[in-house]
This record gives structure tokens, C-alpha cells and sequence, in this order.
């Protein structure tokens, strides 16, 4: 149970940060900037996404 919401909570702030990159690029008034919000905010959730899919698989080959 613990996974799980360990699992859903990662998952969760992934597609959070995905969806602030996009606003970022939608609202944001210049292309460095829309760059700047993107960039940094989808890194983000990449990773909170892998490490979400690394607790679901687990370790194991």
C-alpha cells in the first residue's frame, strides 16, 4: 500500500509539473522565457516520472 501511494504521489507531481511547463509556454510573452519554463518544468517531471515507473518495476532486471 505504501508503493502504491508512493507510486501515485510521484506519478501525480509528474504530470503537475508537465502541465506547468505548458502554461508556461502557452502564457509566457517571449521565446526565452517560454524556454526557461519549459526546460526546467518538464525536466522536473521527466524525473519525477522515471523514478515513479523505477518504484513500479522495481530494481530487479
Amino acid at each position: 500500500m505504501l508503493k502504491d501511494i508512493t507510486i501515485l504521489l510521484l506519478a501525480l507531481s509528474s504530470l503537475f509539473f508537465f502541465m506547468v511547463g505548458t502554461v508556461g509556454l502557452i502564457r509566457l510573452p517571449d521565446v526565452f522565457s517560454r524556454m526557461h519554463a519549459t526546460t526546467k518544468s518538464d525536466t522536473l517531471g521527466a524525473g519525477l516520472g522515471l523514478l515513479a515507473l523505477m518504484v513500479y518495476k522495481g530494481l530487479d532486471p
